[in-house]
């Protein structure tokens, strides 16, 4: 797993690539960012996968960047080879671009 800053991320949101938000589902309905789907660190630890081929790139973000990074550990020991941490997460987004990006989460399924 690599892990990448909000910028390279934000160029794979704009390009279609598969983002994940890691965090509860609460807390993704409070506000996520456009064009990511919800996929926990506990759908996750279940075995919940995306139904994607194993060699396609994944970009996880969450609120800091640790519960992600569990779940890409996941990812990967399932057989995931691209798989992309935000770091710093939802903060470092803020940070870069500002708060105005998020919405209601609505993606739930993929």
């Amino acid at each position: 797993m690599k892990n990448v800053d909000v910028h390279t991320f934000a160029a794979a949101l704009a390009r279609g690539e598969s983002c994940f938000d890691t965090r509860s589902r609460a807390q993704f309905e409070q506000g996520s960012l456009p064009g990511v789907t919800h996929l926990s660190l506990e759908q996750v630890q279940n075995g919940v996968l995306p139904p994607l081929p194993p060699d396609s790139p994944i970009y996880l973000l969450c609120e800091r960047g640790v519960i992600s990074e569990l779940a890409g550990l996941y990812l990967e020991a399932s057989g995931f080879s691209q798989v992309y941490n935000v770091e710093g997460g939802l903060v470092a987004w803020r940070k870069a671009f500002g708060p105005s990006e998020e919405k209601p989460g609505a993606n739930t399924e993929f």
